[in-house]
């Protein structure tokens, strides 16, 4: 049986506890349960010691009050112990209690020199914060339980590469010991701390913030915190169907979280969604938002064959549209940007449908050349990026089966040229014969149809020492290629820029290296170009002294 008496009393005692003994003498809220007591001790002798404790307590003087507090503190407890309705269970029974974190997780040994420079960091806007945090970070020392407050504080700093560096990165390695820090100072509007605080409590992925989430949802009063509560949802599968509702409303931060909420997802039905928005909505803000989440979604699974129609259905009416222009439209090229964001969403979907695409909008690009702006080859290209270089070579391959003669003619056709450049380098990379690789580009370097530098990779490599790479000779080219690259760089020295003079006079002499020409022969052309003029000689002879006696040893070797 509880006895209301004894709990109010334990209140004050309670109070006194926090407050200080100090404050018990004569104090008028302990004096009014003193008639109580009285009278209830006259029926048990417990509450007539409770009487005399509380009677002293409130007599006493600063020095002994201490004393008496504890003394009436301790009876009142062991009082209301026995009172209790609480049912103990056995101790066999009890589940042994597990913190939701570890003790070694937040507390360090750090000095506090150590530690206070990072919090004035994390609490002021000196100069050089960022850099002093971000070494913190690296070295561990933010664990420390100390720094929490501060920076869940600091998701909202006003150097905005700090408050991303906090949210995206210091916080989710954190993990949940932080997330009381950051649920405390949360409060449901808009406003940017509680945006960034909502947002950094969704990049730790053990924190539960379902609930809270829900709370945003439901209450449907804001915009920016809703956005960002949509986008975690992508968290938990559970949500999906509400993620729905959201995707037409008509607050684009809002449609834009529940959006990335869905790809975050991936299922079959979230991707059907997206295409379906991206046949029926075509406003750019829709088209760009959907093609950006579908284009860099980590693992493609649903709906490839779906995704290849709605991307060859664009580009037909994108290739329609250049070619026939109506009179609205202006009759000048159309440029490949109005389509390159759809053709994104083909990477990494490899299935036989998106090569057949590849190799038809490559030839077509070619062929077309007139209506467009001369790069849509470069965005074919970077499908290639999820293929192997033999595959990117067979496709090629193909696009120039398919040419006809008419439309190997290079000029003014920068399609053309840019399709046979990456060819090349697909037969350097693959080491195609030399004979056939001298037999179908000697002709298209000659006359300058292909860049000749294309080929330096192969004369001077990209190693940092490119001697070495000459001597190692990764890859032969057919002799007929001296002569060929000889008629390209010889003329580049009667340039009037003597940095371009030296520039080309590297390369013959690393060409002459390469194809095993003695060294009279390199030191008599080296000075047949320094004599040229007297200027030139002055400016090459620093490059000659230099070099000349490396090129002996390199020869020597």
């Amino acid at each position: 049986m509880k006895i209301p008496v004894l709990n109010d009393l334990q209140q004050e005692v309670n109070r006194l506890y926090i407050a200080g003994s100090k404050f018990a003498a004569n104090d008028p809220r302990l004096k009014k349960f003193v008639p109580t007591l009285e009278a209830m001790a006259q029926k048990a002798p417990v509450f007539k010691k409770i009487s005399d404790n509380l009677t002293a307590l409130i007599q006493s003087d600063e020095h002994s009050s201490a004393t008496h507090l504890f003394e009436l503190g301790n009876l009142l407890y062991a009082i209301l112990y026995t009172q209790s309705d609480t049912d103990i269970t056995p101790l066999d029974n009890k589940q042994p209690l597990v913190p939701i974190v570890s003790i070694e997780d937040m507390n360090t040994n750090h000095r506090y020199s150590q530690v206070k420079p990072i919090i004035d960091a994390l609490t002021t806007t000196s100069s050089g914060r960022y850099n002093i945090i971000d070494t913190a970070a690296e070295e561990g020392l933010l664990k420390d339980s100390r720094f929490y407050p501060y920076i869940a504080k600091a998701v909202n700093d006003k150097y905005s590469e700090l408050s991303e560096l906090i949210i995206n990165h210091i916080i989710p390695s954190i993990g949940l010991p932080i997330v009381p820090f950051l649920t405390k100072q949360l409060v449901l509007d808009d406003t940017a701390i509680n945006v960034k605080t909502l947002t950094a409590l969704g990049n730790i992925k053990q924190a539960d913030v379902l609930t809270i989430l829900d709370q945003v949802v439901e209450e449907n009063n804001t915009t920016k915190l809703l956005g960002v509560a949509l986008e975690i949802y992508g968290n938990y599968p559970e949500r999906e169907e509400v993620l729905y509702g959201f995707t037409t409303h008509k607050n684009a931060k809002v449609r834009e979280g529940a959006i990335k909420g869905l790809a975050a997802l991936n299922t079959p039905k979230a991707i059907e969604h997206m295409l379906h928005l991206l046949r029926t909505k075509k406003t750019e803000t829709y088209q760009n938002l959907i093609l950006g989440v579908l284009t860099y979604l980590p693992e493609k699974k649903h709906l490839l064959e779906e995704t290849l129609a709605y991307v060859q259905e664009t580009f037909d009416e994108f290739t329609q549209g250049a070619m026939n222009p109506t009179e609205k439209q202006t009759k000048k090229q159309i440029t490949i940007y109005d389509f390159g964001d759809t053709i994104d969403i083909l990477r990494g979907i490899q299935i036989p449908g998106v090569k057949n695409f590849i190799v038809n909008a490559t030839h077509f690009f070619i062929v077309n050349y007139k209506y467009f702006d001369n790069s849509g080859i470069r965005y074919m290209s970077s499908l290639l990026r999820d293929y192997q270089a033999q595959e990117c070579f067979d496709m090629y391959t193909e696009v120039e089966a398919k040419l006809d003669k008419d439309t190997k003619e290079f000029r003014r056709n920068g399609e053309l040229n840019q399709f046979y450049t990456n060819f090349l380098n697909y037969h350097l990379y693959l080491e195609v014969d030399k004979d056939i690789f001298y037999d179908k580009f000697h002709a298209k370097i000659a006359n300058k149809q292909i860049d000749f530098h294309h080929l330096d990779q192969v004369y001077q490599g990209y190693a940092e020492d490119a001697w070495e790479v000459l001597r190692a000779k990764p890859y032969r080219l057919a002799d007929g290629w001296y002569e060929v690259l000889m008629r390209v760089l010889e003329p580049q020295l009667n340039s009037n820029s003597l940095y371009e003079v030296s520039t080309f006079l590297h390369q013959i002499v690393g060409l002459k290296m390469y194809f095993d020409k003695p060294f009279s022969e390199i030191e008599e052309f080296i000075e047949k170009v320094e004599n040229s003029s007297r200027k030139r000689k002055e400016v090459l002879e620093h490059y000659t002294k230099k070099q000349i006696e490396y090129y002996k040893q390199s020869l020597k070797k």
